[in-house]
């Protein structure tokens, strides 16, 4: 029985051939639509994981994480038949981008331009409207340099749902539902246009500590309509704030160590049936050694660099041991046990939901900054009838630092 463990998720890269074309027709852009809007002031959070390092090893100008939003979302526009807009003339809509008023300083804007100020100096961030789509468009254009629009050609067509036709008699505020008028929900902006906001975080910096960023306006977008120039009362040209865009809360650590080298998989041999008796004795096979290198030339004098093993799946009722991927050909009845240094001494493993609790401190300090950490695995009998076949249990190495 050959019981591989695999205990670092590896990343295999494909290639996909996509064959597509579009045939379409040239569109040529009418007069703004008169609208006039419900408003839809709404947080639209852009979430990352709530702790993210930085990593030491990557170089300054690298983009460590990346997250999508995208509408109806589970903040914000939620709501795709809610309607945003109210128009009582055909024509195009314009929708315009901007940075908030609070904070639109970009950070080295001569080596990155469009990424924008966070609360760490380690870490900058970008907003993109559309991306991967036809449509985009780089949002983070700082205030201060204007902002950006995009034009939704005939976006308003000349009659409404009821096939009346729009003829501009309709009486300012407009009503969703009044006669002669073109009613724009979320769903049908999102058929015209894609609701698509994607945010990058940047490295900028090796030196820095945790620190707490995102949830505040110095990060975010405001999404606006702008509208046709209006006459009487409501005269001039208008916007209307539909939403903004922001980060959640979340923790920043600037990581003063190197990705940690370790082995892509610990073979732990071929074992006999014949080992794992089934008069209620437990058996376990011969600890197998393995090693983790870890480098932080960034280390200063206070703090620490603790490290911690996340299983994939545990066994049923043991948090401490690791259990097999399932599959037609999968032993049964056994389990991985990951071991200290000493080769006896059970690792305990990182709980589920609980990331506080089994983290083990490495002996990196400021005078030494490379150190070898040293573990074992073997496997466990588990049952009293063990089914042969294979098992591959996996766990990810987490370095933490604080």
């Amino acid at each position: 029985m050959r019981i591989p463990l695999i205990y670092h998720s590896r990343c295999i890269a494909s290639v996909v051939l996509g064959l597509s074309a579009v045939l379409s027709a040239n569109t040529v852009s009418a007069a703004q639509a008169n609208c006039d809007h419900i408003w839809k002031d709404t947080t639209n959070i852009v979430s990352f994981p709530a702790s993210i390092a930085v990593p030491y090893g990557a170089s300054n100008g690298a983009i460590f994480q990346t997250a999508v939003w995208q509408a109806p979302a589970a903040s914000g526009l939620n709501d795709g038949n809610k309607p945003i807009l109210i128009c009582s003339t055909p024509g195009d809509i314009v929708f315009r981008f901007k940075a908030d008023a609070t904070d639109p300083n970009e950070r080295n804007a001569a080596l990155y331009p469009y990424f924008l100020n966070t609360s760490s100096a380690a870490v900058n961030v970008k907003f993109t409207y559309g991306k991967g789509t036809a449509h985009e468009t780089i949002m983070s254009i700082p205030q201060s340099k204007g902002s950006f629009a995009i034009t939704l050609p005939n976006a308003i067509p000349s009659t409404n749902e009821k096939g009346e036709p729009l003829d501009g008699s309709a009486s300012l505020p407009l009503r969703d539902g009044a006669r002669n008028t073109y009613t724009v929900t979320l769903n049908k902006l999102r058929a015209i246009t894609p609701m698509t906001i994607t945010a990058e975080l940047q490295k900028n910096a090796d030196a820095g500590s945790s620190v707490s960023i995102g949830g505040f306006n110095r990060v975010s977008w405001f999404l606006e309509y702008d509208g046709a120039t209006l006459t009487g009362p409501w005269s001039g040209p208008w916007s209307t704030r539909l939403g903004y865009f922001q980060l959640n809360p979340l923790q920043v650590t600037t990581s003063p160590c190197y990705p940690p080298v370790l082995p892509s998989q610990v073979d732990l041999g071929n074992l006999p049936l014949k080992n794992f008796p089934s008069n209620g004795t437990r058996y376990s096979s011969i600890p197998v050694p393995f090693q983790v290198s870890l480098t932080c030339p960034g280390m200063g004098s206070t703090g620490g660099v603790y490290f911690g093993f996340q299983p994939d799946i545990t066994y049923p009722g043991q948090t401490d041991l690791l259990a097999g991927q399932t599959s037609q050909d999968s032993a049964a009845g056994v389990a991985v046990e990951l071991l200290k240094a000493d080769g006896v001494t059970r690792q305990p493993l990182l709980r589920a939901n609980d990331l506080t609790t089994n983290w083990v401190k490495s002996d990196i300090s400021a005078s030494k900054k490379t150190t070898t950490l040293q573990l074992y695995a073997r496997v466990r009998q588990m049952e009293n009838i063990v089914q042969p076949g294979s098992i591959t249990a996996r766990a990810t190495l987490l370095i933490n630092f604080k």
